[in-house]
């Protein structure tokens, strides 16, 4: 009996996801820190601005997984959408929070000032991560393909030998039947 073992290596083309997917889940996110703008005496505005992204954001994850097979298992993309939905959430649970303490607790606006630069902070060093994994994703990505080429040259300079080869079997054998005809005769 023979074992043949055989690998195959399987991934998308990420530029599509780059620009299509990546960049507008980062537009959505990032418009979710400028609510922040809207006075926090008016919570209402702010959760209405916030409730629309978390919507959109939804919406948008939905549409992209309708557009890719289904896996078993998170990727890079599902748990970058799922981080961007917590971020938008926890934004919009904030908004609700900062609404009650201005009016039962007379907090000032510097607190909501101090949780803007917050937020500025996780989300850019939240971004930070997701490039550098991007990054090294696309890196092992491109150190596969290369292998790829290696073996896909290594696997034709055999076949060329092969053939070659097979090539050198065949006139061999037709000089030699040429031979025997040519001692018959």
């Amino acid at each position: 009996t023979f074992i043949f073992l055989v690998t195959c290596c399987v991934a998308r083309r990420p530029g599509y996801f780059y620009w299509n997917v990546y960049l507008l889940i980062f537009l959505i996110t990032l418009i979710a820190l400028t609510v922040y703008s809207v006075a926090p005496e008016y919570p209402q505005s702010r959760l209405q601005i916030t409730c629309t992204l978390l919507l959109t954001s939804i919406m948008f994850r939905w549409s992209v997984s309708r557009l890719l097979p289904p896996v078993s298992y998170l990727t890079l993309l599902d748990k970058y959408t799922l981080i961007s939905l917590v971020f938008i959430s926890l934004n919009s649970i904030w908004h609700s929070i900062i609404g009650f303490l201005m009016r039962h607790m007379n907090i000032s606006n510097a607190v909501d000032y101090y949780v803007l630069g917050l937020s500025t902070i996780i989300f850019l060093i939240y971004h930070c991560i997701m490039f550098v994994s991007l990054y090294q994703a696309l890196r092992r990505r491109q150190i596969i393909l290369e292998s790829d080429r290696k073996y896909s040259t290594k696997l034709a300079g055999m076949f060329e030998t092969f053939a070659q080869g097979h090539h050198a079997v065949q006139h061999f054998k037709d000089r030699q039947n040429s031979s025997h005809v040519s001692l018959f005769v």
